[in-house]
């Protein structure tokens, strides 16, 4: 609980210190931002949303791409900012009427076989007496089976629903923009290439079955991917793919490593502001670097 208070009043010190604001100004100003959520809280969202709207010139990951593909980036305004939401949690429904009044158009990326159904993220069911972060390591089939042996099978019912379902991606998708996480968000790199493929190109192919056409963009489950996962992505028809890996983007970005910056865990106003600057990752770079 002190840490959690201390995290808080730290993220709001620097944030009246409007230090993030002189981040903004010399980084951000003529390279894209594009943030990425899980959750948003939502009676914290409205106040992000405001923010944003007002510091920012929020537009849609489509326009970025379609500018980008004609080669007329110097054509954005400055301080372009993009929100992305991975994994398609349930929860990111309640911000539907936010993202109207805003007129912001966020890009939810879905995992196309939890959606709709009440499976489970495998993370949320790791009973197996090792870490997550150990479980990311082992290769694909291991993973499956040491949570299997808990009682944990991706492709079951866990009893209760955690994505969105389909009723509420109709009701959202004039006001969201709908992607791919793969299937089962697996950690592709710990894949065979017939499971790396298949999750790619499946989630492609339930996207399109799904939204009546074909989806443009995908989101490296945790954020891990290789060369393989690069080449199978642009095999399977995308035209774009979202890392998790610090930093703005510019004309020279290649499309397929798109680089995004963490908003942190979507429940402190202050921290989400903080971040969205590219200050904290900005101290991690220097730190990593020395």
């Amino acid at each position: 609980m002190k840490l959690i208070f201390l995290r808080s009043f730290l993220f709001k010190l620097i944030y009246y210190s409007h230090i993030h604001k002189l981040i903004k100004t010399l980084f951000q100003r003529n390279r894209i931002t594009i943030i990425y959520f899980h959750n948003l809280d939502e009676t914290i969202a409205e106040k992000c949303l405001n923010y944003f709207s007002k510091c920012y010139t929020i537009i849609s990951l489509k326009h970025f791409l379609d500018i980008r593909l004609k080669n007329e980036i110097n054509k954005l305004p400055d301080n372009c900012l993009i929100l992305t939401f991975d994994d398609g949690l349930m929860n990111n429904f309640k911000l539907t009427q936010l993202f109207r009044k805003y007129e912001i158009v966020p890009t939810i990326y879905l995992c196309t076989q939890i959606i709709d159904t009440n499976r489970g993220f495998w993370w949320k069911h790791n009973y197996s007496g090792i870490s997550t972060e150990k479980l990311k390591f082992l290769k694909h089939d291991e993973r499956i089976y040491q949570l299997s042996k808990s009682g944990f099978k991706i492709d079951q019912s866990i009893g209760q629903r955690e994505s969105l379902s389909q009723s509420e991606i109709t009701k959202m998708r004039k006001w969201v923009d709908f992607q791919s996480h793969s299937r089962f968000h697996p950690i592709l790199t710990t894949c065979s290439d017939n499971q790396s493929w298949d999750e790619i190109s499946g989630s492609f192919n339930d996207l399109f079955s799904i939204m009546g056409k074909p989806p443009y963009s995908f989101s490296y489950p945790n954020g891990n991917y290789s060369n393989r996962e690069k080449y199978f992505v642009r095999k399977a028809g995308y035209q774009c793919a979202v890392t998790t890996e610090y930093g703005y983007n510019d004309a020279t970005t290649d499309l397929f490593q798109l680089k995004r910056i963490s908003a942190g865990s979507g429940s402190n106003f202050y921290e989400i502001v903080v971040r969205t600057s590219g200050l904290i990752g900005l101290i991690k770079t220097i730190i990593k670097i020395s």
